[in-house]
């Protein structure tokens, strides 16, 4: 399945949970500095278009895709061409790239679906995943 279509799923299924439950949407906040920053999303985006959740950072947006054909595997955001981008998935870890000095703040709207959760890694290789909670961990890396 394109990536399309899995954060069109996750959306339906946030959308209906939050319904059903009556959950209001939450602001997730990721903090960034100058330079390189290695990123995830806390919650589902919902709207997962790239140009929403990282607004004023799509200069320097790169995502690892280890299915890639040509085996590059690295994704460029490009304004305009965002479909070989794709959307903006929960449990993915992308590169940001912030160009102006001192910190700043990417934020969006989202679903806090914090708990466990299944990340698929498609092949043997690298891949680059992300947090995928709200909740802070204390979780050791050895403990993983």
């Amino acid at each position: 399945m394109h990536r399309t279509g899995i954060a069109f799923m996750a959306a339906a299924l946030v959308a209906v949970t939050a319904a059903g439950a009556m959950a209001a949407p939450v602001t997730a906040n990721i903090p960034v500095t100058q330079g390189w920053n290695l990123v995830a999303c806390p919650a589902v985006p919902l709207n997962p278009d790239p140009a929403s959740v990282f607004a004023g950072y799509l200069e320097g947006l790169i995502r690892w895709d280890p299915l890639k054909s040509g085996g590059a595997g690295y994704v460029f955001y490009d304004e305009f061409a965002p479909e070989e981008f794709g959307n903006i998935l929960l449990g993915d870890g992308y590169w940001l790239r912030k160009n102006t000095p001192g910190s700043g703040t990417v934020s969006y709207s989202g679903a806090d679906v914090s708990g466990d959760h299944w990340i698929s890694l498609p092949k043997a290789g690298w891949s680059l995943v992300g947090y995928p909670n709200m909740t802070p961990t204390s979780k050791a890396y050895e403990a993983l």
